[in-house]
């Protein structure tokens, strides 16, 4: 079910509160676009983001301004919720996106 829609994409609903977003954006080279998003509750964010720091996680910075996308520190907000990226040790791009 297209739960809202992306420029280049869609944010899909499933079971469980599962999203799943799926976007195009050929001004990123792969693997660096994100390749898989983990959400979570909005109460939640902060600590876990905050968790994944103390085990040496370091956070992306970007700014895309077609994407309406620019973090600070890490974080990114976008239209109440909140989002950070980081690579995995093969240089994949993993998101942790408020829910």
């Amino acid at each position: 079910m297209l739960a809202e829609e992306y420029a280049g994409g869609g944010l899909f609903a499933a079971e469980d509160k599962t999203m799943v977003m799926i976007y195009e954006n050929p001004k990123l080279p792969a693997p660096e676009n994100t390749v898989l998003s983990f959400g979570v509750s909005a109460d939640r964010f902060d600590a876990l983001i905050g968790e994944l720091r103390t085990k040496g996680i370091v956070f992306e910075d970007y700014d895309v301004p077609d994407m309406n996308l620019k973090t600070v520190d890490g974080i990114a907000e976008m239209e109440g919720r909140k989002g950070a990226w980081f690579k995995d040790s093969e240089g994949n791009i993993l998101n942790v996106m408020s829910m």
